[in-house]
């Protein structure tokens, strides 16, 4: 049996509140590949920071409502 540390709930349960978080998630494999082109760009370097200040703002406000942002398991 698992200790719960407190009120959670998991990502399919809370609906839309996670999508940000998992849409920033999905993004990030994008800014990763635009930061890694041959010419440097100031604008891929915004995106790419942008996309990881973005990614944890969502994540913090994600778990101060108390979402689980991992994926429901069935036992």
């Amino acid at each position: 049996m698992r200790a719960r540390l407190g009120p959670t709930r998991s990502a399919a349960a809370s609906g839309c509140r996670s999508r940000p978080w998992m849409l920033t998630i999905a993004w990030l494999p994008v800014a990763t590949a635009l930061t890694g082109q041959t010419r440097q760009d100031p604008l891929q370097l915004v995106v790419y920071i942008g996309t990881m200040a973005l990614t944890c703002v969502t994540l913090g406000c994600a778990r101060a409502l108390g979402i689980s942002v991992r994926p429901a398991t069935r036992m």
